[in-house]
């Protein structure tokens, strides 16, 4: 391909060094005066986005040209390098324009995002706050609830307890009532059978004192009928013996107690003569 062929189709890309200086005098005389400018921010990203475009269209007729040849390819690569390189300032320019207000926008955004997200977070949190106070309240409630269900059981132990306690205490009380009567029961018997006892002994008593008065009377009525009947057998046997005596004595009679002058000594030894004589 000769330098004709190439210039022709060099041509193909449509876009001239004129055309080029005059987007690049308006491109680089645009400018972001701060991030309230709209109408500057507005004028760059157009173009910016144009020239963008251009860009495009020129790596897209570069590859469309370069198919023919490679030689041509180098020089439609070379020509593109050349023109890419031309833009690229104004590109960077536009870009770096843009930028003012975008990143703004960037850094507005990531702050309205981060507000967000920190009144997210906090809505998260005072939720979750709020439901764990709600847990936490609830659990209070649920331990106060099982505190009082506790000291309900309790107290009904207590009561049944004090109620079994009195239970038994009536019963200790009924068995100790009975236990009483019955013991004064039994001592009333154990009294009454002493009483009884006691009245046999005092009569069995009375009974052997009176037999033992008998026993005496009769005693002292066979001594003194034993002493009767020995003086009245005295009396006869002195009788006998008066008369023994007065026969001894050549006397009609004879009275031991009289004052006949007789010697006692020769009496008792003539009475125990006769006595042995007469087996008296």
């Amino acid at each position: 391909m000769d330098e004709i062929e190439i210039g022709k189709e060099l041509v193909r890309f449509n876009l001239t060094d004129a055309k080029l200086a005059e987007i690049a005098t308006e491109a680089m005389g645009y400018a972001v005066i701060d991030v309230n400018d709209q109408e500057g921010y507005s004028k760059c990203k157009d173009l910016h986005i144009e020239v963008k475009k251009l860009k495009s269209e020129v790596e897209k007729k570069r590859v469309e040209i370069k198919e023919d040849s490679l030689v041509f390819g180098r020089k439609v690569d070379a020509e593109a390098k050349r023109i890419k390189a031309l833009i690229e300032p104004i590109e960077s320019h536009l870009y770096e324009q843009r930028k003012i207000v975008e990143d703004e926008q960037a850094r507005i955004k990531a702050i309205e995002e981060l507000k967000i997200k920190e009144a997210a977070d906090k809505i998260q949190k005072d939720r979750e706050d709020a439901l764990e106070k709600q847990k936490a309240d609830q659990d209070k409630k649920d331990a106060e609830l099982k505190a009082k269900e506790d000291k309900l059981e309790a107290d009904r132990l207590a009561i049944d307890k004090e109620k079994a306690d009195l239970k038994a205490e009536v019963e200790r009380a009924k068995l100790e009532k009975e236990k009483t009567e019955q013991l004064a029961e039994e001592k009333r018997e154990s009294e009454k059978r002493a009483e009884i006892k006691a009245k046999k002994d005092k009569e069995d008593r009375e009974a052997e004192e009176e037999a033992r008065k008998t026993r005496e009377a009769d005693a002292e009525q066979a001594r003194v009928d034993a002493w009767g009947k020995k003086e009245r057998e005295r009396g006869e046997r002195l009788n006998a013996l008066s008369d023994l005596i007065a026969k001894e004595l050549g006397m009609e009679t004879i009275e031991l107690n009289s004052t006949i002058s007789i010697s006692y000594v020769n009496i008792r030894e003539l009475a125990i003569e006769l006595q042995k004589k007469y087996d008296l």
